[in-house]
Protein backbone atom coordinates (compact mmCIF):
# COMPACT_ATOMS: atom_id res chain seq x y z
CA UNK A 1 0.00 0.00 0.00
CA UNK A 2 3.07 2.57 0.75
CA UNK A 3 4.47 2.01 -2.81
CA UNK A 4 0.86 2.30 -4.05
CA UNK A 5 0.47 5.68 -2.07
CA UNK A 6 4.20 6.75 -3.45
CA UNK A 7 3.69 5.95 -6.87
CA UNK A 8 0.24 8.27 -6.92
CA UNK A 9 1.86 10.69 -5.40
CA UNK A 10 4.52 10.86 -8.22
CA UNK A 11 2.47 11.06 -10.37
CA UNK A 12 0.23 14.08 -8.67
CA UNK A 13 3.20 15.75 -9.09
CA UNK A 14 4.53 15.22 -12.25
CA UNK A 15 0.86 15.87 -13.73
CA UNK A 16 0.50 19.26 -11.58
CA UNK A 17 4.01 21.01 -12.33
CA UNK A 18 3.40 20.64 -15.95
CA UNK A 19 3.00 23.78 -17.79
CA UNK A 20 0.24 23.27 -19.81
CA UNK A 21 -1.40 21.72 -16.53
CA UNK A 22 -0.84 24.83 -14.95
CA UNK A 23 -1.78 26.69 -17.49
CA UNK A 24 -5.04 24.84 -18.43
CA UNK A 25 -6.00 25.83 -14.79
CA UNK A 26 -5.48 29.14 -14.52
CA UNK A 27 -6.68 29.66 -17.88
CA UNK A 28 -10.30 27.99 -17.59
CA UNK A 29 -11.12 30.04 -14.83
CA UNK A 30 -10.02 33.01 -16.51
CA UNK A 31 -12.44 32.37 -19.86
CA UNK A 32 -15.50 31.65 -17.68
CA UNK A 33 -15.15 35.03 -16.42
CA UNK A 34 -14.78 36.73 -19.84
CA UNK A 35 -17.55 34.39 -20.95
CA UNK A 36 -19.62 36.10 -17.83
CA UNK A 37 -18.46 39.48 -17.96
CA UNK A 38 -18.34 40.31 -21.60
CA UNK A 39 -21.76 39.51 -22.37
CA UNK A 40 -23.13 41.73 -19.05
CA UNK A 41 -21.01 44.41 -20.30
CA UNK A 42 -22.24 44.13 -23.71
CA UNK A 43 -25.66 43.84 -22.59
CA UNK A 44 -25.83 46.78 -20.02
CA UNK A 45 -24.32 48.66 -22.96
CA UNK A 46 -27.09 47.95 -25.23
CA UNK A 47 -29.70 48.65 -22.68
CA UNK A 48 -28.30 52.38 -21.33
CA UNK A 49 -30.39 55.22 -21.01
CA UNK A 50 -30.95 56.82 -24.50
CA UNK A 51 -32.15 60.22 -24.33
CA UNK A 52 -34.25 61.93 -26.73
CA UNK A 53 -35.49 65.28 -28.06
CA UNK A 54 -38.69 65.59 -30.40
CA UNK A 55 -38.87 68.32 -32.35
CA UNK A 56 -43.33 68.63 -33.03
CA UNK A 57 -43.41 71.07 -35.83
CA UNK A 58 -47.76 69.60 -35.80
CA UNK A 59 -47.59 70.57 -31.66
CA UNK A 60 -50.32 67.47 -31.44
CA UNK A 61 -47.72 64.46 -30.69
CA UNK A 62 -45.45 65.20 -28.38
CA UNK A 63 -48.03 64.55 -25.16
CA UNK A 64 -48.52 61.25 -26.80
CA UNK A 65 -44.41 60.51 -26.79
CA UNK A 66 -44.27 61.57 -23.16
CA UNK A 67 -47.01 59.36 -22.00
CA UNK A 68 -45.48 56.44 -24.01
CA UNK A 69 -41.99 57.02 -21.97
CA UNK A 70 -44.01 57.01 -18.55
CA UNK A 71 -45.42 53.90 -18.74
CA UNK A 72 -42.16 52.05 -20.50
CA UNK A 73 -40.48 53.79 -17.51
CA UNK A 74 -42.77 52.45 -15.17
CA UNK A 75 -41.40 48.97 -16.46
CA UNK A 76 -38.03 49.90 -17.03
CA UNK A 77 -36.82 53.03 -15.13
CA UNK A 78 -34.96 55.71 -17.16
CA UNK A 79 -34.88 53.13 -19.93
CA UNK A 80 -35.89 56.36 -22.43
CA UNK A 81 -35.44 60.14 -21.28
CA UNK A 82 -37.51 62.48 -23.51
CA UNK A 83 -35.30 65.62 -22.82
CA UNK A 84 -36.55 69.58 -23.46
CA UNK A 85 -35.61 70.66 -27.03
CA UNK A 86 -33.55 73.11 -27.28
CA UNK A 87 -34.52 76.43 -29.10
CA UNK A 88 -31.92 76.45 -31.60
CA UNK A 89 -33.33 73.27 -32.83
CA UNK A 90 -37.21 74.49 -32.91
CA UNK A 91 -36.49 77.32 -35.03
CA UNK A 92 -33.95 75.70 -37.54
CA UNK A 93 -35.18 75.63 -41.02
CA UNK A 94 -35.14 72.46 -42.94
CA UNK A 95 -31.93 73.12 -44.95
CA UNK A 96 -29.83 74.04 -41.95
CA UNK A 97 -31.37 71.06 -39.58
CA UNK A 98 -28.85 68.70 -40.12
CA UNK A 99 -25.85 70.99 -39.28
CA UNK A 100 -27.67 72.15 -36.15
CA UNK A 101 -28.63 68.40 -34.94
CA UNK A 102 -24.70 67.53 -35.88
CA UNK A 103 -23.88 69.45 -32.78
CA UNK A 104 -26.41 68.04 -30.54
CA UNK A 105 -25.45 64.36 -31.52
CA UNK A 106 -22.34 64.65 -31.14
CA UNK A 107 -21.53 62.41 -34.29
CA UNK A 108 -21.91 59.42 -31.96
CA UNK A 109 -19.37 60.33 -29.63
CA UNK A 110 -19.94 59.91 -25.89
CA UNK A 111 -20.16 63.65 -25.15
CA UNK A 112 -23.29 64.10 -27.31
CA UNK A 113 -26.24 65.53 -25.69
CA UNK A 114 -28.90 63.66 -27.02
CA UNK A 115 -28.93 60.10 -28.26
CA UNK A 116 -31.38 60.68 -30.99
CA UNK A 117 -33.59 63.11 -31.89
CA UNK A 118 -37.87 63.44 -33.80
CA UNK A 119 -38.73 65.36 -35.90
CA UNK A 120 -42.36 65.20 -36.79
CA UNK A 121 -43.72 67.32 -39.34
CA UNK A 122 -46.63 69.74 -39.84
CA UNK A 123 -48.58 67.29 -41.74
CA UNK A 124 -47.74 63.96 -40.26
CA UNK A 125 -49.37 61.06 -41.51
CA UNK A 126 -48.75 57.56 -43.03
CA UNK A 127 -47.75 59.44 -46.26
CA UNK A 128 -45.42 61.94 -44.47
CA UNK A 129 -43.40 60.35 -42.62
CA UNK A 130 -41.55 61.61 -39.33
CA UNK A 131 -37.85 61.69 -39.25
CA UNK A 132 -35.29 60.35 -36.60
CA UNK A 133 -31.96 61.76 -36.46
CA UNK A 134 -29.02 59.67 -34.78
CA UNK A 135 -25.71 58.99 -35.25
CA UNK A 136 -25.46 56.32 -33.16
CA UNK A 137 -27.79 52.54 -33.50
CA UNK A 138 -30.49 53.01 -31.61
CA UNK A 139 -32.63 50.69 -33.15
CA UNK A 140 -34.86 50.35 -29.50
CA UNK A 141 -35.38 53.58 -29.29
CA UNK A 142 -36.34 53.79 -32.94
CA UNK A 143 -38.63 51.08 -32.55
CA UNK A 144 -40.25 52.53 -29.55
CA UNK A 145 -40.74 56.01 -31.03
CA UNK A 146 -42.39 54.28 -34.35
CA UNK A 147 -44.73 52.16 -31.97
CA UNK A 148 -45.79 54.84 -29.95
CA UNK A 149 -46.11 57.46 -33.04
CA UNK A 150 -48.21 54.46 -34.44
CA UNK A 151 -50.74 54.58 -31.80
CA UNK A 152 -50.69 58.18 -31.28
CA UNK A 153 -52.28 58.44 -35.21
CA UNK A 154 -54.67 55.60 -34.36
CA UNK A 155 -56.22 57.71 -31.80
CA UNK A 156 -56.16 61.05 -33.69
CA UNK A 157 -58.10 58.78 -36.45
CA UNK A 158 -60.60 57.67 -33.45
CA UNK A 159 -61.18 61.10 -32.78
CA UNK A 160 -61.44 62.69 -36.00
CA UNK A 161 -64.75 60.00 -36.76
CA UNK A 162 -66.44 61.64 -33.64
CA UNK A 163 -66.13 58.59 -30.34
CA UNK A 164 -64.34 60.21 -27.52
CA UNK A 165 -65.05 57.17 -25.36
CA UNK A 166 -64.07 54.91 -27.98
CA UNK A 167 -60.40 56.87 -27.83
CA UNK A 168 -60.59 56.94 -23.95
CA UNK A 169 -60.51 53.46 -24.21
CA UNK A 170 -57.93 52.37 -27.00
CA UNK A 171 -55.14 54.80 -25.02
CA UNK A 172 -54.79 52.55 -22.58
CA UNK A 173 -51.41 50.02 -22.09
CA UNK A 174 -52.53 46.26 -21.51
CA UNK A 175 -51.19 44.79 -17.85
CA UNK A 176 -49.68 41.33 -18.23
CA UNK A 177 -48.41 40.35 -14.47
CA UNK A 178 -46.14 37.48 -14.53
CA UNK A 179 -46.82 34.24 -12.26
CA UNK A 180 -45.01 31.20 -11.70
CA UNK A 181 -46.76 28.53 -9.38
CA UNK A 182 -43.62 27.18 -8.28
CA UNK A 183 -41.80 30.25 -7.59
CA UNK A 184 -40.59 30.52 -3.89
CA UNK A 185 -41.13 26.88 -3.24
CA UNK A 186 -38.02 25.40 -1.40
CA UNK A 187 -38.37 22.31 -2.95
CA UNK A 188 -38.58 23.60 -6.85
CA UNK A 189 -35.45 25.92 -6.55
CA UNK A 190 -33.85 22.56 -4.81
CA UNK A 191 -34.73 21.05 -7.88
CA UNK A 192 -33.57 22.98 -10.26
CA UNK A 193 -29.98 24.05 -7.82
CA UNK A 194 -29.65 19.94 -8.06
CA UNK A 195 -30.09 19.55 -12.03
CA UNK A 196 -27.58 21.98 -12.40
CA UNK A 197 -25.06 20.25 -10.40
CA UNK A 198 -25.46 17.58 -11.64
CA UNK A 199 -25.03 18.41 -15.38
CA UNK A 200 -22.05 20.59 -14.04
CA UNK A 201 -20.39 17.81 -12.59
CA UNK A 202 -21.26 15.81 -16.06
CA UNK A 203 -19.27 18.85 -18.16
CA UNK A 204 -16.43 18.62 -15.39
CA UNK A 205 -16.01 15.06 -15.72
CA UNK A 206 -15.76 15.03 -19.18
CA UNK A 207 -13.30 18.03 -19.44
CA UNK A 208 -10.88 16.63 -16.67
CA UNK A 209 -11.07 13.04 -17.27
CA UNK A 210 -10.18 14.15 -20.84
CA UNK A 211 -7.22 16.02 -20.07
CA UNK A 212 -5.85 13.85 -17.24
CA UNK A 213 -6.13 10.55 -18.91
CA UNK A 214 -4.26 11.77 -22.08
CA UNK A 215 -1.26 13.04 -19.95
CA UNK A 216 -1.50 9.54 -17.87
CA UNK A 217 -1.58 8.13 -21.55
CA UNK A 218 1.34 10.38 -22.52
CA UNK A 219 3.38 9.55 -19.48
CA UNK A 220 3.30 5.78 -19.91
CA UNK A 221 4.81 6.12 -23.11
CA UNK A 222 7.35 8.24 -22.17
CA UNK A 223 8.18 6.01 -19.23
CA UNK A 224 8.41 3.19 -21.67
CA UNK A 225 10.46 4.83 -24.18
CA UNK A 226 13.06 6.31 -21.82
CA UNK A 227 13.10 2.96 -19.80
CA UNK A 228 12.11 4.76 -16.48
CA UNK A 229 9.57 1.73 -16.18
CA UNK A 230 12.08 -0.82 -15.58
CA UNK A 231 12.89 1.00 -12.61
CA UNK A 232 9.57 1.36 -11.68
CA UNK A 233 9.03 -2.66 -11.96
CA UNK A 234 12.08 -3.06 -10.22
CA UNK A 235 10.46 -1.72 -6.91
CA UNK A 236 6.76 -2.49 -7.30
CA UNK A 237 4.13 -4.93 -9.13
CA UNK A 238 2.44 -3.76 -12.27
CA UNK A 239 -0.75 -3.63 -10.68
CA UNK A 240 0.42 -1.51 -7.65
CA UNK A 241 1.96 0.96 -10.77
CA UNK A 242 -1.45 0.75 -12.61
CA UNK A 243 -3.21 1.69 -9.14
CA UNK A 244 -1.14 4.36 -8.11
CA UNK A 245 -1.42 5.78 -11.26
CA UNK A 246 -4.96 5.99 -11.46
CA UNK A 247 -5.05 7.04 -7.70
CA UNK A 248 -2.72 9.87 -8.95
CA UNK A 249 -5.29 10.60 -12.10
CA UNK A 250 -8.13 10.95 -9.54
CA UNK A 251 -6.39 12.91 -7.20
CA UNK A 252 -5.69 15.42 -10.13
CA UNK A 253 -8.89 15.30 -11.28
CA UNK A 254 -10.72 16.17 -7.78
CA UNK A 255 -7.85 19.16 -7.16
CA UNK A 256 -8.51 20.57 -10.75
CA UNK A 257 -12.53 21.04 -9.92
CA UNK A 258 -11.70 22.15 -6.64
CA UNK A 259 -9.89 24.99 -7.96
CA UNK A 260 -12.11 25.86 -11.38
CA UNK A 261 -15.25 25.48 -8.40
CA UNK A 262 -13.07 27.62 -6.14
CA UNK A 263 -12.24 29.95 -8.71
CA UNK A 264 -15.75 30.04 -10.33
CA UNK A 265 -17.28 30.85 -6.55
CA UNK A 266 -14.80 33.77 -6.08
CA UNK A 267 -15.02 35.74 -9.64
CA UNK A 268 -19.26 35.35 -9.63
CA UNK A 269 -19.31 36.76 -6.09
CA UNK A 270 -16.92 39.30 -7.66
CA UNK A 271 -18.66 40.32 -10.70
CA UNK A 272 -22.11 39.24 -10.36
CA UNK A 273 -23.07 40.39 -6.41
CA UNK A 274 -26.31 39.13 -5.11
CA UNK A 275 -27.10 36.36 -7.81
CA UNK A 276 -24.04 34.22 -7.46
CA UNK A 277 -24.49 33.99 -4.07
CA UNK A 278 -28.10 32.96 -4.93
CA UNK A 279 -26.23 30.14 -7.39
CA UNK A 280 -23.87 28.85 -4.82
CA UNK A 281 -26.33 28.94 -1.82
CA UNK A 282 -28.67 26.97 -3.85
CA UNK A 283 -25.53 24.49 -5.01
CA UNK A 284 -24.97 23.98 -1.36
CA UNK A 285 -28.66 23.30 -0.39
CA UNK A 286 -28.50 20.80 -3.29
CA UNK A 287 -25.75 18.65 -1.95
CA UNK A 288 -26.71 18.37 1.50
CA UNK A 289 -29.06 15.72 -0.13
CA UNK A 290 -27.18 12.92 1.21
CA UNK A 291 -28.70 10.52 -1.78
CA UNK A 292 -27.54 12.94 -4.51
CA UNK A 293 -24.05 13.66 -2.79
CA UNK A 294 -23.45 10.18 -3.07
CA UNK A 295 -24.70 9.37 -6.49
CA UNK A 296 -22.60 12.07 -8.10
CA UNK A 297 -19.70 11.29 -6.24
CA UNK A 298 -20.48 7.76 -7.61
CA UNK A 299 -21.14 8.33 -11.10
CA UNK A 300 -17.74 11.35 -11.01
CA UNK A 301 -15.52 8.44 -9.78
CA UNK A 302 -16.33 5.44 -11.93
CA UNK A 303 -16.45 7.88 -14.76
CA UNK A 304 -12.86 8.75 -13.89
CA UNK A 305 -11.47 5.47 -13.39
CA UNK A 306 -13.11 4.04 -17.26
CA UNK A 307 -11.71 7.08 -18.81
CA UNK A 308 -8.31 7.10 -17.05
CA UNK A 309 -8.47 3.15 -17.78
CA UNK A 310 -9.04 3.32 -21.32
CA UNK A 311 -6.36 5.92 -22.14
CA UNK A 312 -4.03 3.30 -19.52
CA UNK A 313 -4.52 0.72 -21.57
CA UNK A 314 -3.63 2.87 -24.88
CA UNK A 315 -0.84 3.82 -23.53
CA UNK A 316 0.43 0.40 -22.22
CA UNK A 317 -0.25 -1.16 -25.88
CA UNK A 318 1.93 1.52 -27.87
CA UNK A 319 5.73 2.19 -28.23
CA UNK A 320 5.54 6.06 -29.10
CA UNK A 321 2.66 8.39 -29.63
CA UNK A 322 2.07 7.66 -33.22
CA UNK A 323 1.50 4.52 -32.34
CA UNK A 324 -1.46 5.62 -29.54
CA UNK A 325 -2.36 8.12 -32.71
CA UNK A 326 -4.31 4.75 -34.14
CA UNK A 327 -6.57 4.19 -31.18
CA UNK A 328 -7.08 7.83 -29.92
CA UNK A 329 -9.06 8.80 -32.65
CA UNK A 330 -11.62 5.82 -32.62
CA UNK A 331 -11.50 6.06 -28.85
CA UNK A 332 -12.31 9.81 -28.58
CA UNK A 333 -15.36 9.05 -31.14
CA UNK A 334 -16.92 6.89 -29.25
CA UNK A 335 -16.05 9.15 -25.81
CA UNK A 336 -17.42 12.16 -27.32
CA UNK A 337 -20.50 10.16 -29.29
CA UNK A 338 -22.87 10.97 -26.23
CA UNK A 339 -22.41 14.96 -27.43
CA UNK A 340 -24.64 14.99 -30.13
CA UNK A 341 -27.70 13.99 -28.03
CA UNK A 342 -27.06 16.40 -24.73
CA UNK A 343 -29.82 18.57 -25.88
CA UNK A 344 -32.05 15.82 -26.30
CA UNK A 345 -31.23 14.09 -22.86
CA UNK A 346 -31.35 17.43 -21.27
CA UNK A 347 -34.85 17.99 -22.47
CA UNK A 348 -36.28 14.91 -21.59
CA UNK A 349 -33.48 13.64 -18.72
CA UNK A 350 -36.37 10.24 -18.07
CA UNK A 351 -37.26 9.87 -21.77
CA UNK A 352 -36.58 6.74 -23.47
CA UNK A 353 -33.54 7.88 -25.32
CA UNK A 354 -31.34 9.29 -22.10
CA UNK A 355 -32.76 5.65 -20.39
CA UNK A 356 -31.43 4.20 -23.16
CA UNK A 357 -27.78 6.05 -23.41
CA UNK A 358 -27.95 5.32 -19.31
CA UNK A 359 -26.98 1.67 -20.08
CA UNK A 360 -24.11 1.78 -22.46
CA UNK A 361 -21.23 0.99 -19.89
CA UNK A 362 -18.95 3.96 -21.49
CA UNK A 363 -21.08 6.21 -21.63
CA UNK A 364 -23.16 5.57 -18.09
CA UNK A 365 -21.10 7.80 -15.18
CA UNK A 366 -21.57 10.34 -17.83
CA UNK A 367 -25.25 10.16 -18.78
CA UNK A 368 -26.00 9.43 -15.31
CA UNK A 369 -25.04 12.52 -14.20
CA UNK A 370 -26.70 14.49 -16.52
CA UNK A 371 -30.25 12.58 -15.18
CA UNK A 372 -29.59 12.19 -11.11
CA UNK A 373 -30.82 15.41 -10.86
CA UNK A 374 -33.68 14.75 -12.67
CA UNK A 375 -34.93 11.74 -9.70
CA UNK A 376 -35.24 8.75 -12.36
CA UNK A 377 -36.52 5.91 -11.10
CA UNK A 378 -34.55 4.16 -8.24
CA UNK A 379 -34.04 0.69 -10.15
CA UNK A 380 -32.30 2.41 -12.44
CA UNK A 381 -30.34 4.37 -10.32
CA UNK A 382 -29.57 1.39 -8.38
CA UNK A 383 -28.62 -0.60 -11.92
CA UNK A 384 -26.66 2.07 -13.26
CA UNK A 385 -24.41 2.76 -9.94
CA UNK A 386 -23.56 -1.22 -9.91
CA UNK A 387 -23.26 -1.33 -13.81
CA UNK A 388 -20.88 1.74 -13.42
CA UNK A 389 -18.88 0.19 -9.87
CA UNK A 390 -18.52 -3.30 -12.35
CA UNK A 391 -17.29 -1.27 -15.51
CA UNK A 392 -14.90 0.48 -13.99
CA UNK A 393 -13.69 -2.66 -11.93
CA UNK A 394 -13.30 -4.66 -14.98
CA UNK A 395 -11.60 -1.67 -17.48
CA UNK A 396 -9.08 -1.30 -14.05
CA UNK A 397 -8.64 -5.03 -13.53
CA UNK A 398 -8.12 -4.95 -17.82
CA UNK A 399 -5.71 -2.40 -17.63
CA UNK A 400 -3.40 -3.74 -15.32
CA UNK A 401 -3.56 -7.07 -17.25
CA UNK A 402 -2.46 -4.68 -20.32
CA UNK A 403 0.04 -3.17 -18.89
CA UNK A 404 2.03 -5.98 -16.78
CA UNK A 405 1.78 -7.59 -20.41
CA UNK A 406 3.16 -4.53 -22.86
CA UNK A 407 5.13 -2.52 -19.88
CA UNK A 408 7.97 -4.00 -21.46
CA UNK A 409 7.58 -4.33 -25.20
CA UNK A 410 8.42 -1.52 -27.39
CA UNK A 411 7.28 -3.79 -30.33
CA UNK A 412 4.53 -2.73 -32.99
CA UNK A 413 1.19 -2.67 -30.77
CA UNK A 414 -1.04 -5.45 -31.77
CA UNK A 415 -3.97 -4.67 -34.65
CA UNK A 416 -7.76 -3.89 -33.18
CA UNK A 417 -9.09 -7.32 -34.26
CA UNK A 418 -6.29 -9.52 -32.40
CA UNK A 419 -7.04 -6.88 -29.37
CA UNK A 420 -10.82 -7.81 -29.43
CA UNK A 421 -9.91 -11.40 -29.69
CA UNK A 422 -8.05 -11.40 -26.67
CA UNK A 423 -10.47 -9.53 -24.73
CA UNK A 424 -13.37 -11.99 -26.08
CA UNK A 425 -10.55 -14.79 -24.78
CA UNK A 426 -10.31 -13.44 -21.46
CA UNK A 427 -13.70 -13.03 -20.78
CA UNK A 428 -14.81 -16.26 -21.95
CA UNK A 429 -11.84 -17.76 -19.46
CA UNK A 430 -13.82 -15.88 -16.64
Amino acid sequence: MNRILIIARHEFIKFVTRRGFLFTLVGVPLWIALAAIVPAKLSSAQNRQAIFAVVDRSGAFTPALSRAVDRRNAREPERFVLADTPPALLRAAPEKFAAIARNYLGNGKEDAKFDAIVVIPKDFDAAHPAEFWSSRNEDALRDFVQTALTSALRLRAVHRLGDPRAAAALDVEAAVRPRNPSAGLPSAIKGIASVSVAVGMAILLLIVAIMNSMALLQGVIEEKSTRMIEVLLSCATPWEIVTGKILGVIAVALFTIVIWVGSAAILGSVFAGSMAAGMIHGALDALSDPVLTSLVILYFLCGLLIYGAIFLIIGSMSASLADAQAYLGPSMMIIMLPNLFIAAILNAPNGALATAASYFPVYTPYIMLMRVGSHPPAIELVTTALLSVGVAAFLVWKAGQTFARHALTTEKPPRMGSLFSRFRKSATAE
